[in-house]
């Protein structure tokens, strides 16, 4: 068992540096996401990769003070992934345009990777369907920025 008020490690072992206690965290990453066997590409930001449980507190009968924690049904939230345009962009058309001629719900791989591609975390989800896409919004009268989309899809649950 380590010691959780051990200083962090800064020596150098056989004239190698000590590792680094964040590389194996979820910092300064970026996003893959597939569905089926389509990669639509990396996105700069995800969010609502959530589950929900709903718990219910039941009381033991017979005077008894012990209480039951019963887990109901999971509800999972939208996953919203953005990034600037580009030519993936397409691949997510595609896809959306395929789902509304009758497409089945598909499974789907979001992948956490570091700036050299490297996974870090990887998640699998079902029932995988488009909810929302929207693109870029235009204005010359301001000062330049990058054209963003967002990708907003549910799922049924993770594999």
């Amino acid at each position: 068992m380590s010691d959780f008020n051990a200083p962090m490690p800064v020596a150098r072992n056989n004239g190698q540096p000590a590792k680094d206690p964040l590389a194996d965290y979820a910092i300064n990453l970026y996003y893959r996401f597939g569905v089926d066997r389509l990669d639509l590409g990396v996105f700069t930001s995800i969010s609502g990769l959530q589950v929900d449980l709903q718990v219910q507190a039941v009381d033991e009968g017979g005077g008894g003070s012990l209480v039951h924690q019963l887990v109901g049904n999971p509800k999972y939230q939208n996953l919203e992934l953005k990034r600037p345009v580009n030519p993936d962009t397409k691949k997510v058309m595609a896809w959306i345009n395929s789902t509304i001629r009758g497409v089945s719900p598909a499974t789907a791989s979001l992948a956490a990777l570091t700036p050299s591609g490297q996974v870090i975390c990887e998640w699998n989800l079902t029932g995988v369907v488009p909810a929302r896409w929207s693109g870029p919004s235009f204005d010359a009268s301001g000062s330049p920025q990058a054209a963003m989309e967002t990708l907003v899809v549910a799922y049924q649950g993770f594999l």
